[in-house]
């Protein structure tokens, strides 16, 4: 089993800023590739270390994009820092962080007027302490070293995803899905979903762990969608996403206009040609026009899913956060939760729980997904309030049971 100590320091570095990261509030992935086609073909052009989610409580989205570098000495801090400027213009991204393992004075002093963040050592072991953990400590949820490093980063890279649009969907939802704001987003997470079904030969934790994915994805979009719903009336929310949704990135009254000239300019072209033939047919052919822009059949009940999350709307990014422990830690790691969860979340459970829940019979009811995953999920017994952890304490004093929390 893999270790921290097993890890590149490079490796090793991305994991704890990733931790506390999480710590903090953010719902965190790691290693987000931008991907576009070149000539034809989808090239990386470039690696996000760290890529944080998180919702005011208006359920505006807010992006954290972050750079991670473990090495010593200040060569070329300065010009990663201007690299996440133009990457933060490029994504549209609200935070921008840079973190070093040691950071020189010059580089403190040039961030300070452009609002990029610094994190060294020194910051993140403080976060780490806040909570009563240590450096090498074991991870949780999607930072699970065991998990990431033995089961999905091999099946990943061994081409165990011998699917070429299972391989297409998954490189879409592992890189431009985080980054992708738009409606659209969640037509092609359904795809996803469909390769997924489709997909033979996967292994039963592997495939897991791939809905496990696809689920989170699925929540970010609908508190998304929540809160795009929620600045308007009913009426004027729902015609807006559908419209969104029957064209994707173009608009909607203009695709339809196009296809109606191509319909136009093809029935010219049956009547021209059944002149020179000298007879007349009578040929059904359906009017394109009525067949493009269309939303998804699934869209009410999309609909009606985002407005019953943005009834949560101040806790959605610890949903976020919760659903990555219960999945990954608790149903793929077979870890213990609870404790954790009243460290991280001390209030009331139960919200989060329905949060999960929603998404898990969106998957189910919806989309037909069937995985022995959303099952566990859905008879998970409701969270039971307990006494409140008291982080001050954790920190200055007697940290010994928050640490074995981690263990």
């Amino acid at each position: 089993m893999t270790g921290f100590s097993d890890l590149s320091k490079g490796a090793a570095w991305e994991y704890r800023v990733q931790r506390a990261l999480f710590l903090s509030g953010w719902y965190v992935r790691r290693g987000i590739n931008l991907r576009e086609r070149v000539l034809g073909s989808p090239q990386t052009l470039g690696e996000i270390d760290v890529f944080g989610v998180g919702f005011d409580p208006s359920l505006t989205p807010s992006t954290l994009i972050c750079e991670c570098k473990d090495r010593k000495g200040s060569t070329k801090e300065a010009d990663r820092i201007v690299w996440l400027l133009g990457l933060s213009r490029l994504l549209r991204s609200d935070h921008i962080l840079f973190a070093k393992t040691s950071i020189a004075k010059a580089t403190v002093q040039f961030s300070r007027p452009v609002n990029v963040s610094l994190w060294d050592s020194a910051a993140v072991r403080a976060i780490e302490q806040r909570f009563g953990v240590e450096p090498d400590q074991s991870y949780f949820g999607s930072g699970n070293i065991d998990l990431c490093e033995d089961i999905f980063a091999p099946a990943r890279r061994s081409g165990k995803l011998r699917s070429r649009p299972l391989q297409a969907a998954w490189d879409y939802l592992s890189g431009a899905f985080w980054y992708s704001g738009t409606p659209a987003r969640t037509k092609r997470l359904q795809g996803y979903f469909e390769a997924l079904t489709a997909a033979t030969g996967l292994e039963a934790g592997t495939r897991s762990g791939l809905v496990a994915e696809g689920l989170i994805a699925l929540l970010v979009a609908g508190f998304t969608t929540a809160g795009q719903l929620a600045r308007f009336s009913p009426g004027f929310g729902d015609s807006q996403q559908e419209a969104a949704f029957s064209s994707g990135a173009a608009d909607a009254e203009a695709l339809r206009e196009i296809a109606a000239r191509a319909d136009d300019y093809y029935q010219d072209a049956l009547q021209r040609t059944s002149k020179e033939l000298g007879k007349a047919a009578a040929v059904q052919v359906p009017r394109l026009a009525n067949a493009v822009a269309e939303p998804p059949h699934w869209m009410p009940a999309y609909l009606g899913f985002a407005r019953r999350l943005g009834e949560h709307p101040l806790i959605a990014g610890d949903a976020l956060r919760y659903a990555d422990l219960v999945l990954f830690e608790e149903q793929l790691a077979d870890g213990r939760i609870d404790d954790l969860c009243q460290l991280l979340f001390p209030g009331d459970q139960n919200g989060l729980k329905d949060v999960l829940d929603l998404g898990a019979l969106f998957l189910a009811r919806v989309w037909g997904i069937e995985d022995p995953l959303l099952a566990s999920v859905l008879s998970r017994p409701s969270p039971k309030p307990r006494r409140r952890i008291k982080r001050a304490r954790v920190a200055k004093s007697d940290s010994t049971g928050a640490k074995a929390l981690f263990e």
